[in-house]
This record gives structure tokens, sequence and C-alpha cells, in this order.
């Protein structure tokens, strides 16, 4: 119930990157990511970039992605991918609830050295049957990552990077592309043709769990 709910307020700090902002990734609480339960009503995120692999998980409500030269509008049980360095934009017109998990380049490098050698690539609505369930596995792996830290078992953090190791296995596995082919593919221009800094903002959100 959208109403009853208990959030608290989250804040993202970002530097103006000439006309594109850098997000400066917050960290969960005893973690090396983030991970966030999110409510959104109606705000708009100007086009932004971040050192980190981006999953939203549309929960309820609607979402509007400019995600490079895309726009994927997103409706309940949506997920959409963003890779760290793409430009992208948001827009929520009517209010949603998601799940969004930022995972960092310094942790992704620890864990697959090949990392900035590669990309992932994931259709939001595949019509394959075989990547439908594997959408749908990586929808449970999100929702049982916010069971957990809802429910705080025993062990709760190894069940977490549990959840989270299976999460990157499944990336890896399943979506990765080598970096230069899925350029040459998309066109996509990334934050690495940008060189410029500026003056700091922020957004605010409701997240219930940040």
């Amino acid at each position: 119930n959208r109403k009853n709910k208990v959030s608290q307020k989250g804040t993202v700090t970002m530097a103006n990157e000439g006309s594109v902002l850098y997000e400066h990734i917050p960290i969960s609480a005893g973690m090396e990511i983030y991970f966030c339960h999110m409510f959104d009503d109606h705000r708009y995120v100007s086009t932004h970039w971040h050192d980190a692999v981006e999953i939203i998980f549309l929960l309820d409500g609607e979402l509007t992605v400019y995600q490079q030269e895309q726009k994927t509008y997103m409706e309940k049980n949506d997920i959409i991918l963003i890779n760290s360095g793409e430009f992208h934009a948001t827009r929520c017109r009517e209010g949603n609830e998601s799940l969004l998990i930022q995972i960092p380049d310094r942790f992704m490098q620890k864990y697959i050295p090949e990392f900035q050698d590669i990309q992932f690539v994931m259709h939001t609505r595949p019509t394959n049957a075989i990547q439908q369930t594997k959408l749908e596995q990586l929808r449970k792996i999100l929702r049982d990552m916010q069971i957990v830290l809802d429910v705080k078992p025993d062990g709760m953090m190894l069940r977490f990077y549990a959840l989270l190791f299976e999460l990157l296995y499944m990336l890896y596995h399943n979506y990765r592309l080598d970096r230069k082919k899925a350029a040459e593919k998309s066109g996509a221009f990334t934050s690495g043709d940008l060189l410029c800094s500026g003056t700091l903002s922020e957004t605010h959100f409701d997240c219930r769990n940040c």
C-alpha cells in the first residue's frame, strides 16, 4: 500500500559534466554495492552516468528510460539494465515502485577481471522463451535480495551476497558482450567521450532500505 509505506529519504549526489551529470553512487550500509526499494512520484532524472552497472526492476507503476539512443517505456514486472558509463535519463509520470541495484566498477573488476572489455546486453521484453525464463530468474533473485533485507535472518549478509554473486554469474554467463562489438552495434556514446567537471547538485527520492 503506497499510502502506508515506511520509507527513508535517500540522497544521490551528482556532479555537472557539461550538459551531463555524473552520479556519485552511494553504498548501502555494510555493503559494497547500492540496493534500494524505491518509491517514485512524478520525478524526472536528467541525463547522467555513473561508474556502476544499474538494474531497475519495476514492481508497480510506469517508468520511461532514455538510454543512449533508445527510449524504453517500462511497465509492471519489466526489468532493464544500464551499463557503466552509459548516458541515461528517467521520467516517472504516474508514480512507481521498483528495486534498484547499482554495482560499482571496482566491485565488478574484483570478480570479473575483463570487466572493462565487456558490456551487458539485455532485452527488456524478449520474445524468446529461454530469454524470458532467464529474466524471470533475475527477477526472483532481486525479490529474494529484498526479502533478505526486510526479514534480516541470521546470516543475512551471507545470504544477500550469495544472491548477489548468483546475479553477477547470470549477467556474465547470459548477457555479456565484447565492448567494442557492442559499441559498433549500437553506436553508443558513453562517458569516456567526456572530459569535463563542474559543480555539485542533488536529487532526492523515497527509499525504504537505503
